[in-house]
């Protein structure tokens, strides 16, 4: 009995084709706009999840404030005439004197020209913790911990609450995420 209520039903839906729409017709469109309007929000929410995930890739990969500029890791020298709080290494032979920077100064006090040569570094992540063992940096794609090296020659020397100490060649610099 029901084929035959169907098949009625679907003759009268394609004599009604072709002529004007009633108010049959109209309760059958609004049951197909409703599927529709979701598929249209999702297709808008997924074209902002996009757009918005591209912005922030964007917006993450450009240089920040910690980032140094510079691909030649060959050397740092001092930017001033060792101070008194400086000291004299132990190891290091009469007449021999090397020099420690005790206090580390920010990026931006470094000389241009010795600042040139220290690598790019962009700390994305700062990490800190009580526990010493649990502080870590990221930079690039990679988690440092004190006391790793990054590139040949930079070593962390100490992971603060809104900084990183770097030494290098012992200039002592901190930089900031």
């Amino acid at each position: 009995m029901s084929y035959i209520l169907d098949a009625l039903k679907k003759s009268e839906k394609e004599r009604a084709l072709g002529s004007v729409p009633t108010l049959g017709a109209a309760e059958h469109f609004q049951e197909r706009s409703v599927p529709m309007r979701w598929f249209l929000l999702t297709v808008i929410c997924l074209i902002v999840a996009i757009l918005s995930g591209g912005a922030w890739m964007l917006w993450s990969s450009r240089p920040g404030p910690g980032s140094v500029a510079g691909s030649d890791a060959a050397s740092i020298l001092p930017a001033t005439v060792p101070s008194t709080e400086e000291t004299q290494a132990p190891s290091t032979p009469a007449g021999e004197a090397t020099v420690v920077q005790a206090d580390p100064v920010p990026i931006a006090k470094v000389d241009d020209s010795i600042r040139a040569r220290i690598p790019e570094v962009e700390i994305n992540v700062l990490s800190y913790s009580e526990d010493v063992s649990k502080r870590f940096v990221m930079i690039g794609q990679n988690i440092f911990k004190e006391g790793e090296e990054v590139v040949e020659g930079l070593v962390i020397s100490e992971i603060r609450n809104t900084d990183v100490i770097f030494g290098f060649d012992g200039i002592r610099f901190m930089m900031e995420p």
